[in-house]
């Protein structure tokens, strides 16, 4: 099987779907932040009391957004956990000295090797 094809064990797809909700991390942090230092920015001039809401509303954006990370690492480390092992094995001291673009590269499936 091709790494492309699907229902491969290289499926561009299912890793895409793994990584999505780090991918969304930034996103989030920017979102959470902006909307919170917005909303205190317009409290400050509708009540004429420059910076309070402001800083107040960054510290509650930040908060926030530490909140959602734990929830999303929590939730990540639940589902490596059900995972099984990667597709690499455990290497020995030795191989980091092995010359990694001959044959015997230890990185590479039994199938890969020539």
């Amino acid at each position: 099987m091709s790494p492309s094809s699907p229902g491969s064990s290289g499926d561009w797809r299912t890793g895409l779907r793994e990584s999505s909700p780090y991918l969304t991390l930034g996103i989030q942090l920017a979102g959470a932040v902006l909307v919170y230092v917005g909303i205190g920015y317009l409290i400050d001039r509708w009540l004429n009391t420059s910076p309070w809401f402001l800083v107040g509303g960054a510290v509650v954006g930040m908060v926030a957004f530490f909140v959602q990370l734990v929830r999303v690492v929590k939730q990540m480390n639940r589902a490596s956990a059900r995972r099984p092992a990667g597709k690499y094995k455990e290497l020995d001291d030795k191989a980091w000295e092995r010359d990694p673009w001959k044959d015997n590269d230890p990185w590479k499936e039994e199938g890969e090797r020539k």
